[in-house]
């Protein structure tokens, strides 16, 4: 590099980037209380206090019973999944549940029978 190629800093206004750090700071803020809320949601699943079928109800979140399709294939709100499912395969009975992140998503899975593979998410 040259001494010519150098360029001055610069630090723009905060006027004119307040908007986006705004907006990354809530996006921030706002995965934190989803992970936390997914977490306690896992916890109350394993304490029995409720079900993934009821807890979806009375948050109006999205609740869906799937088999396990084969890994490469697998597919989440039409984007590719397989680390999702992959990590949901390693649910072997019915009383673990799994809290896992998938894009900016929380999802919280339990085996529904072991037996037949599927599961509540």
């Amino acid at each position: 590099m040259r001494r010519t190629d150098l360029k001055k800093s610069f630090i723009p206004e905060f006027s004119v980037i307040e908007s986006r750090v705004r907006a990354d700071y809530e996006r921030e803020e706002a995965l934190k209380l989803a992970s936390a809320a997914a977490r306690k949601a896992q916890l109350d699943v394993i304490g029995g206090k409720v079900t993934l079928s009821e807890l979806a109800k009375e948050l109006n979140l999205k609740h869906f019973v799937t088999t396990f399709a084969e890994k490469d294939k697998a597919r989440l709100d039409g984007k590719p999944a397989a680390s999702f499912f992959e990590k949901a395969y390693a649910l072997n009975d019915s009383s673990l549940v799994l809290e896992t992140k998938f894009g900016d998503d929380y999802y919280v899975v339990q085996l529904e029978r072991s037996e037949i593979g599927r599961a509540h998410v």
